[in-house]
């Protein structure tokens, strides 16, 4: 998937001049669309652009920030291993080289730099001890809102500019290969430049992110939202919100349940392995990224716990009288795909009850059917594909492990589970009449 957008770099050398609090930048094009990396290097002579690892550099950049005042920031955590390649570990790392950003009223993007400095040599020139001067530096150079940059230094920031929804390109036309970022660790150096080299690319859909400036009315609407926003986790709603947007290269369940209890908030994930089906398998890596990114939004007495989801896993025949006008292989066929469609996973969250009611409207609306006498359900448990999860509500045979409807054609969810067919070409089956 491509992202509409240029990359562009901007290059300010800074002077004692520009050493004061709140420094400002504003940026030479209008329509930027984000401010990827900001860093500043020693020395004034710089010709060329930095590399991909001076921009990605800890001890270089200058972060963005929501307010001056934050001054944490969820950032991957190098130094742990991760039990999944596809998910870095993550960590708070507290900061003083930070920014926001701000768009003038002509459109421009302005980046504001803090207003704190870590000088304090002035203070040596009155013989003052020197861990005396260190005390009161730490008093007078407040460094909370961030510090100023220092001077007889090269600023380079990295960004993203876009012109609207008439510059999103068309199909097949994105072919050349820019700047990537690419890692190849095989055993043979010849073939990891081999690998490297054969990288080729293309659009096969159009380009996305191209926008137009919003109209009164969009903003009208997008404003009444605004009231409600806020970056701490006070409800059950608030830390579902939260895990939602918690960067992608740090993990991402497929679905996953917040519920409280004796204030401890237990959050259950649940994923999916390589076919497509859920697994209660999530990484360790993933569930304590979870923990600590919210544990910075979480009120001070709440506890955060994270744990694998329960699935279970169900079956179901169906029991119709059809038209003997329609072909039987067609009808059987066209109700299992209904009912592969009706619990499709995507469809679902953990905790959802199933009303097997809407089911039955769904099948009775295929031509030939006439009626649909009896829906059976059951839980499957063990063996080679099934979880071991039993479901809460009663069975009618325990050795068959039929579910008891209980005359209301429901499956009552669990907070902390959800359902799945797992294997629909043998768990559903349909009789007919």
């Amino acid at each position: 998937m491509v992202i509409n957008g240029i990359t562009r770099y901007f290059k300010r050398v800074l002077t004692p001049a520009d050493v004061k609090p709140f420094f400002e930048i504003v940026l030479p094009e209008t329509d930027v669309l984000s401010v990827s990396s900001v860093i500043t290097l020693d020395g004034t002579n710089y010709n060329g652009i930095p590399s991909l690892d001076q921009f990605l550099n800890e001890d270089l950049r200058w972060y963005e920030m929501d307010a001056l005042a934050d001054d944490l920031i969820f950032i991957p955590d190098n130094s742990a291993i991760s039990d999944n390649p596809g998910v870095k570990p993550g960590k708070y790392k507290r900061v003083v080289q930070k920014f926001i950003t701000e768009y003038t009223d002509k459109g421009y993007m302005k980046l504001i730099f803090g207003g704190g400095t870590q000088d304090i040599s002035s203070l040596s020139e009155f013989g003052v001890d020197p861990a005396l001067v260190s005390k009161i530096g730490d008093f007078i150079n407040n460094s909370s809102l961030g510090i100023t940059p220092t001077a007889n230094r090269t600023m380079f920031v990295k960004y993203r500019t876009g012109g609207g929804s008439a510059t999103n390109l068309g199909s097949n036309v994105l072919t050349t290969l820019g700047v990537a970022d690419i890692s190849v660790n095989g055993a043979t150096p010849a073939m990891n430049v081999s690998v490297r080299n054969s990288i080729r690319v293309n659009n096969p859909i159009p380009a996305l992110g191209g926008k137009d400036e919003p109209s009164i009315e969009e903003i009208r609407n997008l404003v009444r939202y605004n009231f409600s926003a806020q970056n701490r986790a006070v409800t059950i709603g608030d830390y579902q919100t939260r895990i939602s947007l918690m960067p992608g290269e740090f993990g991402t369940p497929f679905r996953c349940g917040v519920f409280e209890e004796q204030n401890k908030i237990k959050i259950y994930t649940v994923g999916l392995d390589s076919k497509g089906k859920l697994t209660s398998q999530s990484t360790t890596t993933l569930q304590n990224n979870i923990a600590t990114y919210l544990s910075d939004y979480r009120m001070i007495n709440d506890y955060i716990e994270v744990n694998n989801a329960k699935i279970i896993n169900l079956a179901f025949e169906l029991d119709l009288v059809i038209d003997k006008q329609f072909p039987q292989s067609q009808i059987i066929t066209e109700t299992i795909n209904k009912t592969k469609a009706y619990f499709d996973i995507n469809k679902w969250n953990l905790g959802d009850d199933i009303y097997l009611a809407q089911l039955v409207e769904s099948v009775n609306n295929i031509s030939g059917v006439l009626n649909v006498v009896e829906i059976r359900a059951y839980n499957k448990v063990g063996g080679a594909y099934y979880s071991s999860n039993q479901i809460s509500q009663a069975y009618l045979d325990d050795e068959t492990r039929q579910i008891d409807l209980l005359g209301e054609f429901k499956i009552y969810g669990e907070p902390n589970g959800m359902f799945e067919i797992k294997r629909p070409e043998v768990d559903i089956k349909v009789r007919v009449k």
